[in-house]
């Protein structure tokens, strides 16, 4: 019996990769496949001079940084996750009396649609740790060769 192949199967991932945080294994993210519409967006975005919020509040046009590059690739190929777009508050911890309690208040929480806007998932990277989003951006370049931070090629 012969296997089912996708259409563009021998060039690329076809299925969303699930990335699961190396310190918190219990959160994931969910990355889709990147696509030639996908490229010329980042590319456009990338190269593009646009209106981004200056230190004292007033927009300023300039392109885009490294930061706010990575921000876009992940929320471009975002393909679901399960942080919540919420903290949890102090007062609902102190009512928890196990970690079953903290993990049913988690889960409780809202959390964005696969579908969620580029502004919505940006949004959430701006409240997580950089660190988490550095690693976030790792993976994304593991699932979808050519995006994430760029590799030094090893020498032969």
């Amino acid at each position: 019996m012969s296997e089912k192949k996708g259409r563009f199967s021998s060039y690329a991932i076809l299925v969303p990769i699930e990335y699961h945080f190396k310190k918190e294994p219990r959160l994931y993210w969910k990355f889709k496949p990147a696509s030639s519409r996908d490229e010329l967006l980042m590319t456009t975005f990338a190269t593009s001079e646009s209106n981004f919020p200056g230190s004292n509040g007033q927009t300023v046009v300039r392109y885009p940084n490294i930061i706010e590059i990575a921000w876009r690739e992940i929320a471009t190929l975002f393909g679901g996750t399960n942080i919540p777009t919420s903290e949890i508050s102090q007062e609902d911890l102190e009512k928890c009396d196990t970690q079953e309690d903290v993990n049913k208040l988690v889960l409780a929480l809202p959390l964005l649609n696969n579908d969620a806007t580029i502004e919505q998932v940006e949004a959430l990277l701006g409240s997580m740790p950089h660190l988490m989003v550095s690693e976030l951006w790792a993976a994304l370049g593991e699932a979808n060769p050519g995006w994430g931070p760029r590799k030094e090629k090893k020498a032969s």
